[in-house]
């Protein structure tokens, strides 16, 4: 796996701010997935695998929601808050302040959650392909073009 640096990954919050389409999020989510190159884990003794997903790892490595949230949001999620009562001020944040835009990045967004937490199973060499064919999944299911999976596969062929 191809894991970015710390502090090569931040939060997209900083970039993120004001009225954005469910497009661009996917977009953006996608594309920093892509460059960190490798699901936020951090090593446990809480299950068999011995690795956990999380929001933020010590390496600035972001799971799928991680990567929209604040550090703020990411402390509250490591001290044990819900992180779900903070998900309507995330949501106004990116520009979704209607309920059914609500319900809809939530699902959304969960769903982008399942690709990131699906892929640190992945072996070397494979967590791109199954994130970008997870990704296109969700592309499917929210009606999303996927110009930026075929963008970025082009660009990994080269």
């Amino acid at each position: 796996m191809n894991c970015a640096a710390k502090n090569e990954v931040t939060s997209l919050r900083s970039v993120m701010s004001g009225e954005h389409t469910l497009q661009e999020t996917f977009d953006a989510i996608y594309t920093r997935l892509i460059k960190q190159g490798c699901s936020a884990v951090v090593e446990t003794n809480e299950n068999s695998l011995g690795i956990a997903c999380v929001y933020r790892n010590d390496k600035g490595q972001g799971c799928a929601v991680g990567v929209l949230m604040s550090d703020e949001e990411i402390e509250l999620a490591r001290k044990g808050d819900v992180i779900d009562a903070h998900i309507n001020e995330l949501l106004a944040t990116l520009g979704y302040t209607d309920y059914e835009d609500q319900q809809e990045i939530s699902w959304f967004l969960e769903s982008c959650q399942i690709v990131h937490d699906s892929g640190f199973r992945s072996v070397a060499g494979d967590w791109e392909d199954k994130i970008r064919n997870g990704m296109q999944n969700v592309a499917n299911r929210f009606g999303l073009n996927t110009d930026v999976l075929i963008l970025d596969a082009m660009e990994t062929a080269v």
